[in-house]
C-alpha cells in the first residue's frame, strides 16, 4: 500500500509522470483508469518496479528531475545502465 501522505509530496507534475507510468508504460494488471485515489490501493514495490523500467525512457535533461520523484517515492536510481550491468557482473563471479 502506497500511503497517501507520501503521494501528498509530488508536485502536480511529479503525479503526472507518476499517472502516465502506471497507465500507459507499464500498467498494473487487472487495473484500469489509475488516478491518484485508487494508486493508493497498489503496492510500493510494485510500484518501484515500473518506475525503474520508466527511467530507461526518460529523456537526459528531466533525468534529474525524475530521480527527484523518484526519492520522494523511497526510491533510489541508479546513475546508469553500465553500472547496473556492472553489479550483475560480480554477482555473477
Amino acid at each position: 500500500m502506497i500511503y497517501r501522505h507520501v503521494l501528498n509530496t509530488l508536485t502536480d507534475e511529479e503525479k503526472g509522470v507518476v499517472l502516465y507510468v502506471v497507465n500507459y508504460l507499464f500498467p498494473f494488471g487487472g487495473m484500469k483508469d489509475i488516478d491518484m485515489d485508487t494508486i493508493a490501493a497498489a503496492k510500493l514495490p510494485a510500484l518501484h518496479h515500473k518506475l525503474t523500467c520508466a527511467a530507461n525512457q526518460v529523456k537526459p535533461e528531466c533525468i534529474e528531475q525524475y530521480k527527484v520523484m523518484c526519492s520522494k517515492l523511497g526510491l533510489t536510481l541508479i546513475e546508469s545502465k553500465n553500472e547496473t550491468e556492472k553489479e550483475e557482473q560480480e554477482k555473477i563471479s
